[in-house]
């Protein structure tokens, strides 16, 4: 899970969370997953809402000493409102790790942009591409299960940008034959 919910900004919330429940906020805290989860609201208004009484209850948290020395406060990352609803409706949710989710788009979208607004209308907007996704796969005869196997398909076509190396590796050219030596080597 933390793999597909992109690392530390979708799993750094699960450290506070239950230092919250013992310090009392366990009732604002069920009430914003219950929101999240609740789909009589549209999805884009579902995450801001859980983002905004999350970063409150945080706030709280914070207020009654909850913090210990070494953490930060900082807004719930997409990344964990994903991590929530990939796992609680993966036929309906996706998980969010943006570089390659962005990649997808940008390679099977080129003609689209990628979406813009708040976090809430972003993440709606990336739902409905891997669902799309999904279908298309599934038209192709691909056994596709939930949203997991499309991100799956977008992790397996992913192609991050590669970094350029130093410019003194260019001048180099002793340093350029070691490191080809040792590329061919490995």
């Amino acid at each position: 899970m933390g793999n597909l919910a992109g690392g530390k900004w979708g799993l750094a919330q699960f450290a506070w969370l239950p230092r919250a429940v013992e310090f009392g906020l366990g009732p604002p805290v069920a009430d914003a997953f219950r929101g999240l989860v609740d789909v009589s609201k549209p999805l884009a208004e579902r995450v801001e809402r859980f983002r905004d009484e999350l970063d409150v209850v945080e706030g709280k948290l914070e207020t009654r000493g909850g913090f210990l020395p070494t953490w930060r406060r900082f807004r719930p990352a997409a990344s964990f409102v994903a991590l929530v609803l990939g796992g609680y409706g993966p036929a309906a949710y996706t998980f969010y790790a943006k570089g390659v989710l962005r990649s997808g788009y940008e390679r099977f979208m080129p003609a689209a942009l990628w979406p813009k607004g708040s976090m809430g209308e972003i993440y709606a907007e990336v739902c409905g591409f891997v669902r799309a996704v999904a279908a298309c796969l599934t038209a192709k005869g691909a056994p596709v299960q939930d949203l997991i196997d499309a991100q799956s398909f977008l992790w397996l076509s992913y192609q991050p940008a590669q970094p350029p190396l130093p410019s003194a590796l260019y001048r180099n050219r002793r340093l350029r034959r070691r490191l080809a030596a040792s590329i061919r080597n490995w």
